[in-house]
């Protein structure tokens, strides 16, 4: 018994889920909803498709973007390294002050 009202549970739950629409078909409508209140004649429009079949880019193979990555990381380490040395400038200024003014 409770294995036979399971099934229907589970099978009742698949079927509506697949009743709604997917991404692309909301996507689609939502477009056409703000076309049509924007287009002054959006029946002589058509959607165009495009398909992208490859990608010819690799970040991870190109020699130039990691010599540029390397390169923007030491600067990165220079900048904090300096930014520590002013602080320990301006430390060791407030204290070796006779007044305390720096």
């Amino acid at each position: 018994m409770k294995a036979k009202t399971m099934l229907i549970t589970v099978i009742a739950f698949l079927s509506m889920c697949s009743c709604g629409q997917s991404k692309e078909e909301k996507a689609q409508q939502m477009a056409a909803k703000y076309l049509k209140g924007t287009l002054y004649h959006f029946k002589s429009y058509e959607p165009l498709q495009t398909k992208v079949d490859s990608f010819f880019v690799s970040l991870s193979c190109d020699n130039k973007a990691i010599e540029f990555t390397l390169e923007m990381l030491k600067l990165f380490q220079s900048a904090e390294e300096y930014a520590r040395n002013v602080e320990h400038a301006e430390r060791s200024m407030d204290i070796w002050s006779p007044n305390r003014f720096s």
